[in-house]
């Protein structure tokens, strides 16, 4: 207890160990996690990342590590990689049908990153898919505010032609809007 180093290499070994009598890849993922659970501790990133990369070759769905990867790279201020990852975790809850943690976790990361457009485009979708239409137009209005701050005039006239199908309260000012964008 309190000695990573010591900790690290006893699981790196178990982990040779397994490697050669060729234990099950369940087995190997859980050797692995702990390894990586010790180089987030010890603040290691590069190999906590290089560890969870290996845990997904093994086990391609495995949530944890998809999780840990996308938190790795948002920590790392990369955002691109952490919303390729989120895509790939969010593929993982749409097949086992887990629509609710999709959702709990876009508002969670929404909640940890409100400028990131690409978290609050996907929060957006699948409130549309559920028909959530007061929190969709909410978050297509917040993305479109964003998009016409950072001068992205075509994309926030997308945004708006989006709000508009939802048929919104003063749906005339969002095409008067529009028309000013050009649309």
């Amino acid at each position: 207890m309190g000695n990573f180093d010591q900790a690290r290499e006893t699981y790196v070994l178990a982990e040779r160990l397994a490697t050669r009598i060729t234990a099950a890849p369940e087995r190997m993922v859980k050797i692995k996690h702990a390894i990586a659970d010790i180089d987030l501790l010890r603040t290691d990133f590069r190999k906590a990342q290089k560890t969870y990369e290996e845990i997904i070759v093994l086990l391609p769905d495995d949530e944890r590590a998809h999780r840990q990867l996308m938190e790795l790279h948002y920590r790392q201020k990369n955002n691109v990689e952490a919303t390729r990852r989120l895509d790939k975790l969010l593929g993982i809850y749409a097949r086992n049908k887990q629509i609710n943690r999709i959702t709990q976790l876009l508002e969670e990361l929404v909640g940890q990153e409100p400028n990131d457009t690409a978290l609050r485009s996907r929060l957006a979708a699948i409130y549309r898919q559920l028909g959530r239409t007061k929190d969709a137009i909410s978050q297509l209005d917040a993305l479109g505010e964003m998009q016409l701050d950072a001068g992205q005039l075509a994309e926030a006239a997308n945004t708006i032609r989006q709000i508009i199908t939802l048929k919104p309260d003063h749906v005339e000012d969002y095409k008067k809007l529009l028309q000013q964008l050009g649309g």
